[in-house]
């Protein structure tokens, strides 16, 4: 069941997924990367599946030097409006010597540890560890994760 909104035209988007980059990150195929495991949330999660303590996923990309102090990593839940918010980072020199599968791969791995972090957050009303098992069976599927992936199957 997807969410409208209350003119009814268009669904309320219950992904949002975005980056913040350095100069040395390849960016056209770092995009096609990103959309790609944007467009695959959109398409086949649907959050109101997982209870009713979360309405939207806010996903920030940290691509940035290991040493880099201007950008931080944070987690947050607004529980009024029932939304997550993580800033979570990935080593840049790493990133940009994968190739374009591991690359998606860590995009994908990162996702995914993110969702492991809703335990701290204190979400009720949410099953985060469904939601976790059926995203990595969906990106393992979509093969935006490849090999030997770090991130377990939780139970």
């Amino acid at each position: 069941m997807r969410i409208m909104r209350k003119s009814g035209l268009e669904p309320i988007r219950q992904f949002y997924i975005t980056a913040i980059t350095g100069l040395y990150v390849g960016i056209e195929p770092f995009l096609t990367q990103m959309n790609l495991i944007k467009d695959t949330l959109i398409a086949h999660i649907d959050l109101t599946n997982y209870g009713e303590g979360l309405k939207e996923v806010n996903f920030i990309y940290l691509i940035r030097p290991e040493k880099d102090d201007k950008f931080w990593e944070y987690k947050r839940y607004a529980k009024l409006k029932k939304y997550a918010d993580f800033q979570l980072k990935i080593n840049e020199e790493d990133f940009i010597v994968a190739s374009e599968e591991n690359a998606l791969s860590m995009l994908a791995e990162l996702f995914l540890k993110s969702i492991l972090l809703y335990k701290e957050m204190k979400i009720k009303d949410f099953d985060y560890l469904r939601f976790y098992n059926d995203i990595k069976k969906l990106f393992l599927a979509k093969k935006l994760l490849v090999g030997e992936s770090e991130v377990v199957e939780v139970k």
